[in-house]
């Protein structure tokens, strides 16, 4: 039974219906050569850090008495496409907006 296997096999590779060391041999696996996570990983690629929280805000900002206070959001639409940004004045209500074309951290 060994034997017919091992034929097998060299007779596949011998058929060129997969070339070692290309691509090809990924497609053929269940999993097409994707690597599977385990059970409770945290995927952190393409996320952005939240600098500070909303907790840390100052009373002032809270209570809306001063202008200049200003509450910065993101609208994200299909994953990896155009992003709306926008800023609102707490005590005017004064509102600035803006599409931007992908979700990333530019300084």
């Amino acid at each position: 039974m060994l034997q017919f296997i091992v034929e097998y096999i060299e007779d596949f590779f011998r058929r060129r219906e997969i070339i070692p060391g290309q691509r090809g041999v990924a497609r053929k696996l269940r999993n097409k050569g994707k690597t599977r996570h385990k059970n409770g990983s945290i995927e952190t690629r393409g996320k952005i850090k939240i600098s500070h929280h909303i907790s840390e805000r100052p009373e002032q900002a809270n209570q809306r008495e001063r202008i200049g206070d200003w509450e910065a959001d993101t609208v994200a639409g299909v994953t990896g496409k155009a992003c709306l940004v926008t800023l609102v004045d707490r005590k005017s209500r004064y509102l600035l907006c803006e599409k931007v074309a992908k979700k990333i951290l530019s300084v």
